[in-house]
């Protein structure tokens, strides 16, 4: 059984990332409170401050390349739309 798959971020749940951000809440007790893995908490509030880790990257099942925004994103949107991908739910 694979664990489910996490939900994107809402534009009202960066809001309040942010704000959790700005009064001076550790990434942890973020995480807590917002029910999200401490490392999608630290790898949104890259994205969102600017420090986004995008670059090309290879893709986990097919191999090509394509730009990636993160360490967290190894599957291109061909692969990650595939039914029979292997990564999805």
């Amino acid at each position: 059984m694979r664990a489910p798959q996490p939900s994107r971020w809402s534009a009202d749940e960066d809001t309040a990332l942010l704000c959790f951000k700005a009064a001076g809440v550790s990434p942890i007790a973020i995480a807590k409170e917002m029910g999200r893995a401490q490392s999608s908490v630290y790898s949104r509030l890259e994205v969102l401050e600017g420090r986004s880790q995008r670059r090309e990257r290879l893709c986990m099942c097919c191999r090509n390349k394509f730009m990636s925004d993160g360490p967290h994103n190894r599957l291109c949107g061909r692969c990650r739309g595939k039914e029979t991908s292997p990564y999805q739910p």
